[in-house]
């Protein structure tokens, strides 16, 4: 399926070698969850700032709502901010409006 994806938009392809143990290779390898596992890899550019989630989807070779319902799947959060960063931007907001 990623394959496919990625053949259609035309993008350049490289080959990454990972050892990983013997016993995980079967979860590995199954072609329906390939996307899951790519989505996976890529997390991480995502959560430092290196890439955005739509550039991620796209380099997929995914919508970016599909690429969040996977994060969604294992527990990943789209927004990922701490009770008083939400609190703060509630602040931020109810200031704002009464200043209209």
């Amino acid at each position: 399926m990623l394959n496919t994806a990625l053949q259609e938009t035309e993008q350049e392809l490289t080959t990454v070698e990972l050892k990983i143990p013997a016993d995980l290779a079967p979860y590995i390898r199954r072609t329906d969850d390939s996307i899951k596992l790519y989505a996976m890899l890529i997390y991480p550019c995502i959560q430092n700032g290196e890439i955005s989630h739509g550039k991620a989807a796209e380099i997929l070779g995914i919508t970016k709502n599909d690429l969040l319902d996977i994060y969604g799947e294992f527990g990943i959060p789209y927004y990922n901010q701490t009770c008083e960063e939400l609190a703060n931007d509630i602040n931020v907001l109810k200031k704002l409006r009464t200043k209209k």
